[in-house]
């Protein structure tokens, strides 16, 4: 009896082991939705979180460069592009 309970359960264990593999195999490698291809997802999206990050720090910049900007547009002409008026002379000192 023991022989039999023994080799029914080498059949059993190999059959669904063997189909438990293949399976797990399938999901993790093949599959749409594999786990690699979750990594390279979970990666990108780390990217993007960083780059948006910076497109929203950079916008903040800019706001506050466009607030100087109407509030002081004769300062900002000089500092920038070095604009001056007729008969003045203009000194750069960095």
């Amino acid at each position: 009896m023991e022989v039999f309970k023994n080799a029914a359960l080498s059949k059993w264990i190999n059959r669904y082991s063997i189909s438990l593999v293949i399976f797990v195999a399938w999901i993790g490698i093949f599959d749409k939705f594999s786990w690699f291809k979750q990594v390279k997802v979970e990666h990108k999206i780390h990217t993007l979180q960083e780059q948006k990050k910076e497109y929203e720090n950079l916008l903040e910049k800019a706001k506050i460069e466009h607030e100087d900007i109407l509030k002081n547009k004769e300062k900002y002409a000089r500092e920038k592009y070095f604009l001056h008026k007729k008969g003045e002379e203009v000194f750069v000192i960095e």
